[in-house]
């Protein structure tokens, strides 16, 4: 082989070497692991991501309301009728369990008719209540949202409680932020890479007793694709590997 032959081929190989190399990282990176924001307070409709495409928008509950908050449709999931909705399933059949919470004093009152639709019902299961997304497309970057919210203080007989969802990473929201009639809860964003296996699980648990059992209140919930793998990564790719046959055969030749 030729020096200049060798000088092309350490040319074309940078190409792949760095593609490798971000592959590697990004294989590392740990895909399933959600990257959860700070918890968030609510506040109004502007609380709702409408960010990417929506993949799916729940209000969880016993025969939940459907409803809109910020232009995104939120679908009734009767957490009781069926533990599944599509691609989005928990883990808790068949003893799912829900109710409603809502309250008339202010500040819940004073949110849109669309987001309290969405705050006043909620669905329980065991500790830790797990749900399952499926059908996600592996490597594309999804954006997941959460709620609690209990604004009647008393309603398990004591104060607020707080839920942990864990993907790797966990958050903690509590159900009550002033812990009076009429308070409000939390939201959270987080974001992911799906993997080859196309699924995300995530689990929310509590650790506060509430008449000797652990509450586990999920008000709703979207999922949200927010970026899709680079095209250009495999163009460049295929034209490395191309590249790469013609100083092989050059090579043949020589």
């Amino acid at each position: 082989m030729t020096m200049r032959t060798i000088s092309l081929l350490r040319v074309l190989m940078m190409p792949i070497i760095g593609l490798g190399t971000l592959v590697a990282a990004a294989h590392r990176a740990d895909a399933n692991v959600i990257n959860w924001s700070s918890p968030q307070n609510i506040s109004g409709d502007a609380d709702v991501s409408t960010t990417g495409t929506l993949v799916g928008a729940f209000a969880v509950g016993l025969n939940p309301t459907p409803t809109t908050v910020n232009g995104v449709t939120f679908q009734a999931f009767d957490i009781i009728a069926s533990a599944t909705s599509g691609n989005f399933a928990f883990n808790c059949a068949p003893n799912c369990n829900a109710g409603s919470v809502g309250d008339l004093g202010p500040p819940f009152s004073n949110l849109s008719a669309g987001y309290q639709a969405l705050l006043s019902s909620f669905g329980e299961g065991p500790n830790p209540l797990t749900l399952t997304m499926t059908a996600l497309t592996p490597g594309s970057t999804y954006q997941f949202e959460w709620w609690i919210n209990v604004a009647i203080n008393d309603v398990f007989g004591q104060g607020p409680f707080d839920v942990t969802a864990t993907a790797g990473n966990s958050v903690t929201l509590v159900s009550n932020t002033t812990g009076m009639d009429g308070g409000l809860g939390q939201f959270a964003l987080g974001t992911f890479v799906a993997d080859a296996s196309g699924q995300e699980v995530i689990s929310f648990n509590s650790t506060g007793l509430v008449f000797g059992i652990l509450p586990i209140d999920l008000d709703g919930f979207e999922l949200r694709q927010v970026a899709v793998p680079e095209p250009g990564s495999l163009v460049l790719l295929g034209t490395v590997l191309i590249g790469f046959s013609a100083v092989r055969r050059r090579w043949r030749v020589s």
